[in-house]
């Protein structure tokens, strides 16, 4: 999808764009890292593409039970969080 990107975008090193074959290694990595953060009933915030309202969840299932996808004003998919019950409520 980097060939789709907004040109002010393309400008962002292509290192920070490409997130690898199926576009999660980045997510899986997060999750990873922040995996003892999550299962203390930390929070950790990301933002997805359009498509990723379900991979990216799933990535994050495996270190929490809390998690919560919200939408951009378009109706897209936009920001998965993983934290607390009580803060996903909102």
């Amino acid at each position: 999808d980097i060939e789709l990107l907004q040109e002010e975008v393309k400008m962002e090193p292509h290192t920070a764009l490409d997130g690898g074959e199926d576009g999660l290694i980045f997510y899986r990595a997060i999750a990873e890292q922040w995996s003892t953060v999550l299962r203390n009933d930390g929070l950790c915030a990301v933002e997805i593409g359009e498509q990723q309202g379900e991979s990216v969840p799933s990535i994050f299932a495996d270190f929490s039970d809390n998690i919560k996808v919200f939408k951009d004003y378009s109706g897209l998919p936009r920001v998965v969080v993983s934290g607390p019950s009580f803060f996903l409520t909102i």
